[in-house]
C-alpha cells in the first residue's frame, strides 16, 4: 500500500496514517519473501483480459482476499499462508494493478466484484466463499455478498471504508478547523500527476514523482519482493488503474455500496477497526475522540446488518491491521468460518420475545451450597460436561440468573458453573468486605470444594470484569481464557469524572455513599410497605416466571443481600479498583475477548461531542485490557445495552466459543 494513498485518506480525515516500514520496526529477517509476489502466479482469462490469481490450500469454504486501494495481493502475505493450512484461499490483483491486465471500464467496486467472480468461476474455485476485504475493499466485499448472496457464507472487513465517510469527514473537518491553532503559512508541495509522470510507460526512479506516487512498502518485505512490487506500481497501467479507483471511490463505488442490502440475516460479519484514529497536532482530545467514534460507528452500522455481526477493536495497530496484527485477522477469519459452519439457532430480537423467557426452577432456590470455609456456603450452579469448564461471574447486585440465556447453550458441549456471590441470591452472608479479590477467592474455594477441576474459561459481566482478571492473575495456571462482558474498569470513575459536567461532578460519588437501602431494613428485611421498596428491592421482571420473581424479590429484600451489595458498591472504586490495578498487564497469548455495547445512551444535558468523548474513554479502557494479550480484542456489540447477556446472548455465546476454539488451537500447538 502506497504512502500516497494513506496520505490522501488522512487528508480526507477518513483513515489513520498506517505506519509503513520504519527502521525500528524492520525485522532482522524478511517476513515476506514468497516468490509468488515476484510475478504473475495464474493469469485467468475473464473475457479477453487476464486477472492474476494466487490460490493455495484446500478445504471449503474458500477464503477470498481483496486488497485496499492501489494495493496488490501482497497485502495478504502475512495472513493467507496461515489460513491456507486448512482452507482453499485466493488473493488477486485487481484490473491494472500488480500483474493483472488493464480494464477498459472504470475501476468501481461493482466492476471489481464482477472481475473476481468471473476469475473464480474460470479457475474452478467453487463456492461457498468467505470474503475478506481491507480498506476500500470493504465496499467491494459487501457488493459481492449482496449480488451473490447464495455463494457467500461470511465477511471479514479489515478497517474497511464506508460509503459515507467522505461527506461526513468534510463536515467534521469544518468544525475541527475552528478548534485547531491557526495554520502556518508554509508553501505546500502540490500532488504530482502520477499518470503524466508515467507517460513513457513507467515512472523513472530518478523522477521527483517516483516516491510521492509509489510511497513506502509494507514492513518485513524482502528486497526482491519490494523491487518487483514497486516496478509494477510504477507502470502507466497501474497509475491509470489507481487514478480510476480514486475517482470512483467517492462516487460510483460509494453508490454501489449504498445500494446493497442492509440485512444479511445470520451471515457472520466481523469488522476489524484500529483502536485510535490519529489526528492533527493540537486538536483537542474531544475532537480526536469524535474522529475515532465516527470511524467506529461506520463499522458498527455494517456489523449491525447481521445477527452475528460484531466490530472488533484491535489494539496496537494502525490501518494496516493485516500487517500490524495478522494473528488477529486470522482469528477473525477462523471465527467467521466457525460461525458459518455452526451458526446455532436463529436469535429472536428482544423486542419480539414472548415473556417469560426464563422459567428454569433452578433459579427459585439453591442449586448446590458449597462450604468455602468456616461453615459459610456459596450457591454454585453447575451443568454439562467437557473441559475446559466455563465459569460465569455476574455483575453488581446480580446472581446466577444473569446467565440464564447463555449457560444452558454452552453446557451442551462444556462443563459450566455460575454462582451467587456471598450474601447474594442463595449464598450465605459474607464475613468480609465485598471486594473483587474476596469474590475471586470465594469462587476459587467453591470450585475446589465442588471438585470442578481446571482449566477454566472465565466469563464476567460488569463489575465481575475486575474479579475475573484478579482470578486469572492469581491462578494463572488454571485459566485459559477470558470473556469480559461490558466489564467495569478500575479507572473508570476517575477518567469519566475528569470529563463530566460540573453538575455531575458534584454528585459523582453519591451512589457509593448512599445507605438508603440498608437504613430501610426492619427486622432483617425491607418491608413491602417501605417507600423505597421498589427502588431497593425491585419489581416483577416480565422476562422471568412468577416463581422466579417471587424468589428474587424474596432474597433481595433481606438484610444479607442489602448489606452485601452495599459493601460491593462501597468497595468498587477503592479496594476492588486497587486490586484490579495490581493484576498483571501481560497475559501472553491467553485469549481475551472484551464485549462492549454500542452505542452508549445519551446523558441528559450532555453535548454529542462530550457523549462521544465519554464513549471513547470507556472503549479505551476496554481496549487496554484486550491489549494485555496477543490474542486480545474488544468487540463492539451493536443493538445492545449494558446487559449484553440478555440483549444479545448469541454474541456472548459466540465469544465464549471463540475463546474455546482459540484455547484448543493453542493446546494443539
Amino acid at each position: 500500500m502506497s504512502k500516497r494513498i494513506l496520505a490522501t485518506f488522512v487528508a480526507m480525515g477518513c483513515l489513520g496514517m498506517a505506519s509503513m516500514a520504519r527502521a525500528e520496526d524492520a525485522p532482522s529477517q524478511p517476513l515476506v519473501s514468497d516468490p509468488a509476489y515476484l510475478g504473475p502466479v495464474q493469469l485467468v482469462d475473464i473475457g479477453g483480459r487476464r486477472l492474476n490469481l494466487y490460490c493455495r490450500g484446500t478445504g471449503s469454504p474458500a477464503v477470498i482476499f481483496d486488497s485496499g486501494l492501489n494495493d496488490s495481493m501482497l497485502g495478504w502475505a502475512r495472513v493467507q499462508p496461515e489460513v491456507s493450512k486448512t482452507h482453499t484461499t485466493c488473493s488477486y490483483d485487481r484490473a491494472g494493478l500488480g500483474f493483472s491486465d488493464p480494464s477498459n471500464r472504470p475501476s468501481t467496486a461493482a466492476n471489481d466484484v464482477d472481475d473476481i467472480h468471473k476469475a473464480l468461476q474460470v479457475a474452478g474455485i467453487k463456492p461457498p466463499y468467505l470474503l475478506v476485504g481491507h480498506s476500500a475493499a470493504g465496499l467491494a466485499v459487501r457488493v459481492f455478498a449482496d449480488r451473490h448472496r447464495d455463494e457467500v457464507v461470511g465477511m471479514v472487513i479489515v478497517d474497511g471504508s464506508h460509503e459515507d465517510q467522505i461527506p461526513k469527514a468534510k463536515a467534521r473537518r469544518a468544525l475541527e478547523a475552528l478548534a485547531l491553532p491557526p495554520p502556518k503559512h508554509e508553501k505546500e508541495t502540490p500532488e504530482p500527476d502520477c499518470v503524466a509522470a508515467a507517460k513513457s510507460g513507467s515512472i523513472p526512479k530518478s523522477s521527483p514523482a517516483y516516491e510521492p506516487c509509489l510511497g513506502g512498502m509494507y514492513p518485513g518485505v524482502s528486497q526482491a519482493v519490494s523491487d518487483a512490487t514497486f516496478a509494477a506500481m510504477a507502470t502507466l497501467t497501474s497509475q491509470k488503474a489507481y487514478a480510476s479507483e480514486m475517482a470512483n471511490f467517492v462516487t460510483a463505488s460509494a453508490d454501489e455500496a449504498r445500494a446493497t442490502r442492509h440485512d444479511f440475516g445470520d451471515m457472520p460479519i466481523i469488522m476489524l477497526t484500529q483502536a485510535q484514529q490519529p489526528a492533527p497536532k493540537g486538536l483537542p482530545q474531544a475532537f480526536q475522540d469524535r474522529r475515532t467514534m465516527e470511524w467506529e460507528q461506520f463499522h458498527n452500522e455494517v456489523a449491525a446488518m447481521s445477527t452475528h455481526g460484531v466490530n472488533w477493536i484491535v489494539p496496537r495497530s494502525t490501518h494496516i491491521i493485516n500487517y500490524d496484527r495478522p494473528e488477529i485477522v486470522v482469528d477473525a477469519i477462523e471465527q467467521a468460518l466457525a460461525l458459518a459452519a455452526s451458526p446455532g439457532p436463529t436469535p429472536v430480537p428482544k423486542e419480539k420475545r414472548i415473556n417469560p423467557i426464563v422459567t428454569d426452577p433452578v433459579y427459585t432456590g439453591p442449586a448446590q451450597l458449597v462450604d468455602v470455609g468456616g461453615g459459610r456456603r456459596i450457591n454454585l450452579y453447575c451443568r454439562g460436561t467437557g473441559s475446559p469448564t466455563v465459569v460465569f461471574a455476574s455483575g453488581a447486585l446480580d446472581t446466577t440468573i444473569a446467565w440464564a440465556l447463555v449457560q444452558p447453550v454452552i453446557s451442551e458441549k462444556h462443563a459450566t458453573c455460575s454462582f451467587d456471590r456471598a450474601g447474594l441470591g442463595f449464598s450465605d452472608a459474607p464475613t468480609r468486605p465485598g471486594t473483587s479479590a474476596n469474590e475471586a477467592d470465594d469462587l476459587h474455594r467453591a470450585l475446589k470444594a465442588a471438585h470442578i477441576a481446571p482449566p477454566y474459561v472465565l466469563v464476567g459481566h460488569s463489575a465481575a470484569g475486575m474479579s475475573t482478571r484478579i482470578f486469572a492473575d492469581r491462578f494463572r495456571d488454571e485459566v485459559v481464557g477470558l470473556v469480559i462482558v461490558d466489564g467495569a474498569h478500575e479507572d473508570q470513575a476517575i477518567r469519566l469524572k475528569a470529563i463530566a459536567t460540573p453538575e455531575a461532578k458534584l454528585h459523582w460519588y453519591d451512589e457509593i455513599n448512599d445507605t438508603t437501602c440498608v437504613d430501610a431494613l426492619k427486622d432483617g428485611e425491607i418491608p413491602k410497605t417501605s417507600p423505597v421498596y421498589e427502588r431497593c428491592v425491585g419489581k416483577d421482571d416480565p422476562r422471568f416466571s412468577p416463581a422466579i420473581n417471587a424468589a428474587q424479590l424474596g432474597y433481595a429484600s433481606k438484610a444479607k443481600y442489602q448489606k452485601a451489595t452495599r459493601s460491593e458498591i462501597a468497595n468498587s472504586w477503592w479496594a476492588s479498583a486497587d486490586e484490579a490495578r495490581a493484576t498483571r498487564k501481560d497475559f501472553g497469548d491467553m485469549p481475551i475477548v472484551y464485549l462492549t455495547h454500542a452505542p452508549y445512551k445519551p446523558v441528559a444535558g450532555v453535548t454529542q461531542l462530550l457523549q462521544d468523548q465519554r464513549t471513547a474513554t470507556i472503549e479505551q479502557m476496554h481496549n487496554e485490557v484486550a491489549a494485555m494479550s496477543t490474542h486480545g480484542i474488544n468487540e463492539i456489540v451493536p443493538r445492545a445495552g449494558h446487559i449484553i447477556n440478555y440483549d444479545r446472548p448469541e454474541i456472548v455465546i459466540d465469544a465464549i466459543n471463540q475463546v474455546l476454539r482459540m484455547e484448543e488451537g493453542h493446546a494443539q500447538r
